[in-house]
């Protein structure tokens, strides 16, 4: 008689449905928090960069509004770009959508360098239009990453 009718019904104690569920709560939890450490976090180093390197390329894309290419100034964001894409992709699986993201913005970067170089120098409005689409995704990047767990 001191069995309750579900631990009866299943020929066991309750301490053995205790047990089971203690289990089985153990399990998942265990598998929430794999789950958890596998979504990418928010990383104040990934914002920072990018909020850095924003002004840098603003500074390029009014310099493609001049006769002459400042080599220098565009292998420096070039280096970091690819600096901090290597940081990014040393993050591992959790962080491939942030690194798809940069790649994005970098290779805009770079086809529009290579587009100024092949053609000249920019007219204001094209400059200025290629700016607001290059700033847009930096914008992208950095909201992305605010909006993550942190």
């Amino acid at each position: 008689m001191g069995s309750i009718p579900f631990a009866r019904s299943h020929g066991g104690s309750i301490v053995k449905y205790k047990k089971s569920f203690i289990g089985i709560t153990v399990i998942l939890l265990t598998l929430i928090g794999c789950a958890g450490s596998l979504m990418s976090r928010y990383d104040k180093e990934t914002h920072q960069n990018m909020a850095y390197l924003k002004p840098m390329i603003e500074d390029v894309y009014l310099m493609y509004q001049r006769l002459e290419v400042n080599v220098v100034q565009l292998n420096k964001v070039n280096n970091d770009f690819r600096r901090i894409l290597s940081y990014e992709k040393s993050k591992g699986d959790p962080n491939t959508d942030t690194v798809k993201q940069i790649e994005i913005v970098y290779n805009m970067f770079d086809r529009h360098a290579k587009e100024r170089i092949a053609q000249g120098m920019w007219p204001k409005a094209h400059a200025e239009n290629k700016l607001k689409n290059i700033q847009k995704a930096i914008d992208l990047v950095i909201e992305s990453e605010l909006s993550k767990n942190k």
